[in-house]
């Protein structure tokens, strides 16, 4: 089985075409985050799950 392409940089495939995990899917840009979510869609994610703790604001924690 080929692995789809990612939609964006620093995300990748759990089960590929299934399952893909990686940094939260929008930017402070709108024009970024349609990007970023468009792809998401074309690649056929549907849900979106943010494991992020409420209190964390970046990739830093």
């Amino acid at each position: 089985m080929t692995t789809p392409p990612v939609p964006f940089p620093h995300s990748y495939w759990v089960i590929p075409g299934k399952l893909l995990a990686g940094y939260y899917p929008g930017a402070k840009d709108p024009k970024e985050a349609t990007i970023k979510l468009t792809a998401l869609i074309n690649a056929g994610i549907r849900h979106v799950i943010n494991l992020m703790e409420p209190d964390e604001r970046d990739f830093t924690g």
